[in-house]
């Protein structure tokens, strides 16, 4: 049986993968799943040949989802750049998913479950309703957390909000889109 490997950009995302998988999914981590952080995008983009080779010849059975932030840029092109880096590895069966913007435009496709963990805060409801109608269209979600819970940090939040995002309460597409891939790879693996 293999496992799914995830290669992310930074800690955040593999703390917060960490949290959600073994909730929505029951998988054990290391076990069902692997979560390799980066220093970054460009550490996870020279990283990701060497990786697959190497974690490829190890178990043929394993599966792969690199997970990246857009930050304002072009999608398609992201996800392009990043499978022809696992074409040069001979990897063609990797899932690229990419979270529109940041990982924290996630949590804002679920305003209830981040006022469960800082508290009511004071953004009208107007906004929180912009934020939430779609999360993947703010262009610094991270900077408007900031400006909304002035105790939010990337670490703590990614931890505590793995244990309260639910596909049924998140308005993020980006985030569906993950949870749909997990899905597909979990099947594959048999996980």
């Amino acid at each position: 049986m293999g496992r799914i490997i995830f290669l992310v950009e930074e800690k955040s995302m593999a703390v917060f993968l960490q949290g959600l998988l073994p909730r929505l999914f029951s998988m054990v981590d290391r076990e069902h799943f692997l979560c390799i952080a980066h220093e970054g995008k460009s550490d996870l983009e020279k990283s990701i040949p060497k990786k697959l080779r190497t974690f490829r010849n190890q178990n043929q059975d394993d599966r792969f989802m690199i997970v990246r932030d857009n930050d304002g840029a072009n999608c398609q092109i992201i996800k392009q750049r990043l499978l022809s880096l696992c074409s040069a590895a001979q990897s063609n069966d990797v899932l690229v998913r990419i979270a529109c913007q940041e990982l924290e435009s996630w949590y804002l496709g679920d305003f209830s479950a981040l006022e469960k963990v800082y508290g009511k805060c004071s953004v009208k409801e107007k906004t929180k309703k912009r934020f939430t109608k779609n999360p993947d269209a703010i262009n610094s979600p991270s900077n408007e957390l900031r400006r909304m819970f002035k105790s939010f940090e990337k670490i703590g939040c990614a931890r505590e909000l793995s244990q309260l995002l639910t596909e049924e309460n998140n308005t993020s597409h980006s985030f569906h889109v993950l949870i749909d891939g997990i899905r597909r790879l979990s099947q594959q693996t048999g996980v």
